[in-house]
Order: structure tokens, then C-alpha cells, then sequence
């Protein structure tokens, strides 16, 4: 008696489970902090002379008065130059190492997304008032964690863009508008 409710209740299970799909997806709670990001079109590279801090706490600082103990102020200077310490320095712009190495736009990954893996996130839209959504369409990529990734070096129009993410896992999918901005000055 006990193998029949047994078989039963198996055959129940089987049947009850037919339609319920692989998996889940949740995305209710999904965002980006922060939900925008800027991403310029002119890199600013410049280099520009600063004082040289090292020279000012070292020359003209706490240190001259033992110094000057001991050298004039000529030989302290000279002394100084053949350690390398100068008045100035060359402070590079701050998109310096950005274009030198090639460093693209790179958003915050998503958070709030939880689900069977795998899960696969693809663009869906761009929207902009004023500006190229194609062309922002054309350079724009995202990575499997909704990090949404620009090329340093790009051709996008000034604008602000509103991007739509589409998440597909195992058995469900679901989308978000207007999810993330990026912002090209």
C-alpha cells in the first residue's frame, strides 16, 4: 500500500512541475549607483608647470634653516638640483593616462539583479533628445555584469543618452527602460 502512495505522489509531483519554467529572475530592486556617467569628447591632456612642493618644504620651507646652517643658499639650490628636486614640476592633464593607455568610459556594475546564472544582458535602446542615439549605439557595449563600457576615443554627438537593458536567464526575461544616462560634454 505504502509503494502505491508512494507512486502516487511521484507521478503527482511530475505533473504539477510540467509548466513551471527553469530558474528565476529578479530585477525589481535593479539600479546603477550612480545612474549616470560623463563621458567627454575632448580629452584634456595638457601638461602645465606647478610648484614643486618638495622644492617649497626642502628651499623655502622647515629644512632651509638647518640647511642653511651648513651651505649658503647656492650651494643648497645646487645640492638640491643634483637630487633631481626642481622648483616646478609638469603636472599632466587628468585625461592624461586615459589617452595614452587607451582607457575607455566604464559605468558601475548593476546591482539588484539576482537569477539563475546564466544571465545574459544585451542594449535594447538609446534614447536622446539631443543627440545621436545610432551613433551612441555604435560604440556602446555592455558586460555580463551591466557595466556599460565607451571608447575612449569616439565620435558621439554632446548629448544626454537614456539606455534601456534587456536581462534573459533560464526560463524568464525581463527589461528595464531608461535605466542608466551617459552624458557626452
Amino acid at each position: 500500500m505504502k509503494g502505491i502512495i508512494y507512486c502516487i505522489m511521484t507521478v503527482c509531483v511530475l505533473l504539477s512541475c510540467h509548466d513551471i519554467p527553469e530558474g528565476y529572475l529578479f530585477i525589481e530592486d535593479a539600479g546603477y549607483l550612480p545612474d549616470s556617467m560623463v563621458v567627454k569628447m575632448n580629452l584634456d591632456t595638457a601638461s602645465v608647470e606647478a610648484p614643486n612642493p618638495i622644492w617649497t618644504q626642502y628651499y623655502d620651507g622647515e629644512w632651509n634653516d638647518w640647511a642653511y646652517k651648513y651651505y649658503t643658499k647656492e650651494q643648497w639650490r645646487e645640492f638640491l638640483y643634483s637630487q633631481n628636486i626642481y622648483e616646478t614640476i609638469l603636472v599632466k592633464g587628468p585625461d592624461y593616462d586615459r589617452d595614452r593607455l587607451d582607457i575607455p568610459w566604464v559605468s558601475t556594475a548593476i546591482q539588484g539583479v539576482e537569477g539563475t546564472n546564466p544571465i545574459i544582458v544585451t542594449i535594447t535602446d538609446v534614447i536622446s533628445d539631443d543627440g545621436n542615439a545610432d551613433k551612441m549605439l555604435q560604440h556602446l557595449t555592455v558586460r555580463s555584469n551591466g557595466m556599460l563600457t565607451v571608447p575612449c576615443r569616439h565620435d558621439i554627438p554632446e548629448g544626454h543618452y537614456k539606455i534601456s537593458l534587456h536581462f534573459k536567464g533560464p526560463g524568464y526575461e525581463r527589461e528595464l527602460r531608461d535605466i542608466f544616462t551617459i552624458i557626452v560634454k
